[in-house]
């Protein structure tokens, strides 16, 4: 099937932070085209391409926090904090206000837009997004949701259930690896502003006047003609479907890594163990994502061994960082193989498993060795020892 091709030219965005700029090389409308049908995706009304998550959430940001200057935060991830700072915007984050409720925190924090992520990255924690989304519209604030882990919409979708903006990254979505697209941002039906359906008609959304003013600032170079709507549709379909069986590959290594007895514990939201599962339960389309971490009751030397061999041989499209200061091992499946996933991680904590032993053995063998010198500095007969050591084996 013909892929889309877009290479970089050297045109900066509008909307991003300076390093940041957005180079396309096609025509206003080709992009008009996959930007619609995202937002199509998406559920959302309109869609904006940007270069990377983090341009697209500080432009994002910038635009809808108006007089209230604050922004409060589910997630504890890396934020362009001085960005903000140069703007007057300050970053509040929710885990220090456990006491009072998400009105209250607006209130008093002057907060303007809240933001997390529909399967947080670090902590994979789902939050009840019914209820943040609720609250935050009682105080006519928005809610901004990145959907990176929602598969376009087809494992998660936070519009639907009234998020005003998504965000996801498609730095992963082969459709767009020639492209300078790593992210979009999408608008919902929803209106934190409360507007009747008139305004709603009459009044371009935020989106569109982002659109118009990147359009009115930039010329594109033409070079390519163009893209049917049909090709992009079956290219973003083919990356919903990708996506959602690395979906289930992740889910069916969680299973398996959490039935060994090496393993403490596997934090995934698909299982019925996880703290995130009810949520999750809730709000899923059908999957729980591709990310996946666990630790082991050994945190010592089975840690090293297995993050060794961790180090090579590892499956095209399958990712696993260690945190050593955690002492925990985070995996991001992007192959739709369970088999060859599955017989990579058997065979790794086969290794495990033998080494362990092994160790095991050598120190039963040290332990005899030290019993049967202490037993012969006392003049114990020698066949005595070995009866009493044998008996004990």
């Amino acid at each position: 099937m013909k892929s889309i091709q877009m290479n970089k030219i050297t045109h900066s965005h509008l909307n991003d932070a300076a390093e940041d700029s957005l180079h396309f090389n096609t025509t206003w409308n080709t992009l008009r085209k996959i930007e619609k049908k995202v937002a199509i995706s998406e559920s959302g009304i309109e869609a904006l391409a940007f270069k990377s998550v983090r341009s697209a959430r500080y432009t994002l940001i910038k635009n809808i926090v108006r007089e209230r200057k604050n922004i409060l935060t589910f997630h504890l991830g890396e934020w362009e904090i001085e960005a903000f700072q140069r703007n007057g915007i300050s970053l509040f984050f929710a885990k220090d206000y456990t006491e009072i409720s998400l009105k209250e925190i607006i209130a008093s924090n002057n907060i303007g837009v809240i933001y997390l992520e529909t399967i947080d990255s670090l902590t994979l924690a789902v939050e009840d997004l019914s209820h943040i989304i609720e609250q935050a519209h009682q105080s006519l604030i928005p809610v901004v949701i990145d959907n990176s882990a929602g598969g376009l919409g087809k494992i998660f979708n936070p519009l639907e259930i009234g998020a005003d903006f998504v965000i996801t990254s498609v730095q992963n979505y082969g459709m767009f690896n020639n492209t300078a697209i790593g992210a979009f941002v999408v608008q919902g039906l929803n209106s934190w502003q409360k507007k009747d359906l008139f305004q709603m008609l009459i009044q371009k959304s935020l989106i569109e006047e982002l659109k118009e003013q990147r359009e009115k600032n930039i010329t594109p170079q033409f070079l390519i003609t163009d893209i049917t709507e049909e090709l992009i549709e079956n290219q973003l379909k083919l990356e919903e479907e990708k996506y959602q069986d690395y979906s289930a590959v992740a889910f069916q290594l969680a299973k398996w890594l959490n039935q060994l007895e090496t393993v403490m514990e596997v934090a995934y939201p698909g299982l019925k163990s996880s703290i995130a599962n009810l949520n999750a339960e809730r709000f899923s389309k059908g999957g729980y994502g591709n990310r996946l971490k666990f630790n082991l009751w050994d945190d010592k030397f089975s840690f090293g061994l297995l993050k060794g061999f961790f180090v090579a041989g590892k499956p095209e499209g399958l990712v696993i960082e260690v945190n050593s200061a955690n002492r925990e091992f985070l995996i991001e499946i992007k192959v739709n193989n369970l088999q060859l996933v599955l017989e990579y991680f058997q065979h790794v904590f086969t290794q495990l498993n033998n080494e362990v032993n092994y160790r095991l053995y050598l120190s039963k063998q040290l332990e005899l060795e030290q019993a049967l010198q202490k037993f012969l500095s006392f003049g114990v007969p020698i066949e005595l020892i070995k009866e009493k050591l044998t008996n004990q084996v």
